[in-house]
């Protein structure tokens, strides 16, 4: 887990007992009591993030057994026993785009405000190397061709997430050098929301108005999927594609794209052997090999 969400989970669980609890007698059960309480008004993957949340805070604080206990918590409507009625108020998923088309991304490029620094800065970094929104902030860069990007799902049991260190091309690479400084300048304590929430805020006003008539959005996860699909259909194997992505394990890579939407070549390779990846990834799909026909290309010769 990096500084950021580390810091992102402190936060998070501080605003859940000013509001929940107002800050008074805050008790185990209390605080497993109250993440029950509030299940039906966030959509499943959020309610987990704040249990995660609270369970960190609670082991910075020293207190194990406390965050054991908020780890053990269940969800009430996604439980397995669940009755139907509590799982008919489960909040759906947001319908977000899982393709980039070329043509709308320009779409979205001239109508953004030229001002509005900290989106250009977020969606150049999302269409060149697609990575997590809250990994952004943390990406190091060693000038000319590689950068490393701080993988957020790692947890203390080191069963997830994974760090990996990249290269491009150096137009690219420069590119999100001053991307990422342009994010942390506003990243500050002055706004009750962090940086990348506020901008995929205004990403989200963004693409409504350019496609007032879509139920689905263009998000910055959507050019992890759009990744994700480049590169399936670039011919590398399920172990290259994970550390790409920052999967610990080869399950993972079923989760982003589809071969099919493939819009480009990739502009983004490791920076490390297959032999180094192969040590760091752990292989758990049926089918481990080769997705598609190898294809092995500098990421030097080409752009996203």
């Amino acid at each position: 887990m990096n500084k950021k969400t580390q810091s992102d989970y402190i936060k998070l669980a501080k605003n859940f007992y000013e509001t929940r609890l107002a800050n008074d007698d805050i008790t185990p059960k209390k605080i497993t009591d109250a993440l029950k309480n509030c299940a039906d008004e966030y959509r499943p993957a959020y309610w987990r993030k704040l249990r995660n949340a609270l369970s960190y805070e609670q082991t910075v604080q020293g207190f194990k057994k406390s965050a054991d206990r908020i780890n053990e918590t269940k969800n009430p409507l996604t439980a397995a026993d669940a009755p139907l009625m509590l799982k008919r108020k489960i909040k759906p998923k947001q319908k977000r785009v899982k393709s980039i088309k070329q043509d709308d991304y320009s779409k979205v490029l001239s109508k953004l405000n030229k001002d509005d620094k900290e989106l250009q800065a977020a969606l150049t970094i999302a269409n060149l190397v697609g990575c997590r929104p809250a990994e952004m902030l943390n990406i190091e860069v060693d000038l000319p061709y590689e950068i490393t990007i701080k993988g957020a799902k790692i947890n203390e049991k080191g069963d997830r997430g994974l760090d990996r260190k990249l290269t491009l091309n150096y137009q690219d690479t420069f590119d999100i050098e001053q991307a990422v400084n342009t994010l942390r300048m506003g990243d500050t304590d002055n706004f009750k929301t962090d940086i990348m929430h506020r901008i995929q805020t205004r990403l989200d006003t963004l693409t409504k108005s350019v496609f007032p008539r879509r139920k689905a959005q263009m998000t910055l996860y959507s050019f992890r999927h759009q990744l994700g699909s480049n590169l399936k259909a670039s011919g590398l194997s399920r172990v290259e594609i994970a550390y790409i992505m920052g999967h610990q394990s080869t399950k993972s890579v079923s989760v982003y794209g589809d071969r099919r939407t493939a819009n480009s070549k990739i502009a983004v390779t490791s920076a490390i052997t297959l032999s180094e990846q192969q040590s760091l990834i752990r292989v758990n799909h049926v089918n481990s090999h080769k997705i598609h026909t190898p294809v092995h290309q500098n990421s030097h010769d080409f752009t996203l």
